[in-house]
């Protein structure tokens, strides 16, 4: 099960959202609830955490395209500050990102 916890923006750092466990079509929808129910508590700009993901499939990377698309709609910025090893696998194997892509699973 994925859990999602809000760090309220600061006058030096973005709100962060981190999340933690899985991410897969098991928790999807579940986890899906959890991040527009804390989108709407503050204005953003946004920092996705996902350095403690430790799986994701194509579900939980359909929801990361759903919420950058409902960020970037809503005129927010998003930052991932930390992408974490199960998001870097996944978009390796998707070819999303090319292996050794700078700053792609750097920790």
């Amino acid at each position: 099960m994925a859990t999602v916890t809000l760090h309220p923006a600061s006058d030096l750092h973005p709100a962060r959202l981190d999340v933690r466990g899985d991410l897969t079509i098991y928790e999807a929808s579940d986890t899906r609830q959890a991040l527009l129910a804390l989108l709407a508590l503050d204005p953003g700009p946004w920092a996705l955490d996902l350095g403690a993901v430790d799986e994701l499939d194509s579900a939980g990377l359909q929801l990361l395209l759903s919420l950058q698309k409902t960020l970037v709609q809503g005129a927010h910025v998003i930052e991932l500050p930390a992408q974490g090893r199960a998001l870097v696998r996944l978009l390796r194997l998707d070819s999303l990102y090319p292996v050794g892509a700078a700053g792609v699973g750097e920790e």
